[in-house]
C-alpha cells in the first residue's frame, strides 16, 4: 500500500535499518515466468532483527535496565518465566 502522501517509510522514521534489497524484493527469474519471484526481504530482516537484539540487551544494561528476555519454553522454569514477564509488561503488549 502507498500511502496518499507519496512518503516512504524512511521519509518518517528516526532510525533506518537498510536491508539492502532491492525494489521490487525478489532475487529469481525464468524465462517462462513474466516476472521475478523469490522474496529476499525475509531473510535479510531477520539477519538485522537478529543482529539489533544483542545491541538492545547491551544499551538496555549499559543505561540500568533489567532487559525482559524471555526464556525457551522447553527449558525447565521457561513457562513460569515467560509467564511472569507477560504479567509484568501486560500494559505494554496489545494483545494481552
Amino acid at each position: 500500500m502507498r500511502a496518499p502522501s507519496g512518503k516512504k517509510l524512511r521519509d518518517v522514521c528516526d532510525v533506518i535499518l537498510d536491508n539492502k534489497v532491492g525494489k521490487g524484493d525478489a532475487l529469481l527469474s525464468a524465462p517462462q515466468v513474466p516476472q521475478k519471484f523469490t522474496p529476499a526481504s525475509g531473510i535479510t530482516s531477520i539477519a538485522l532483527l537478529h543482529a539489533l537484539i544483542p545491541t538492545s540487551i547491551e544499551k538496555m544494561l549499559e543505561r540500568g535496565f533489567d532487559p525482559p528476555i524471555f526464556l525457551a519454553a522447553n527449558v525447565d522454569g521457561g513457562k513460569e518465566w515467560n509467564a511472569r514477564l507477560l504479567e509484568e509488561n501486560s500494559d505494554r503488549i496489545h494483545y494481552m
